[in-house]
């Protein structure tokens, strides 16, 4: 019982970080003009996320899920080759 109650603790705990980090929506002005997982153009009206204060766009959902799970660092360089060069 000790050890569900503490996997249970762990898991909340972890699931709570995630979604500080990240959110998803509809709405919102993406940083980016392609897909920072498939590079496909983004629509104005695609899925976006926040990440480090950053309105991220995606060509669908399913991309959108990819980047939540990723670990930081490999979302800051998606989003990194994401961006339009100056």
């Amino acid at each position: 019982m000790k050890l569900l109650r503490t996997t249970l603790v762990v898991t909340s705990l972890l699931i709570a970080a995630a979604c500080s980090s990240t959110s998803n929506t509809t709405s919102g002005k993406a940083m980016n003009a392609t897909c920072p997982v498939t590079g496909k153009t983004i629509a104005t009206d695609s899925p976006v996320t926040t990440f480090d204060g950053k309105t991220i766009g995606f060509c669908c959902n399913n991309c959108v899920g990819k980047f939540n799970g990723m670990p930081s660092a490999d979302k800051q360089a998606k989003i990194t080759g994401s961006m339009p060069s100056k």
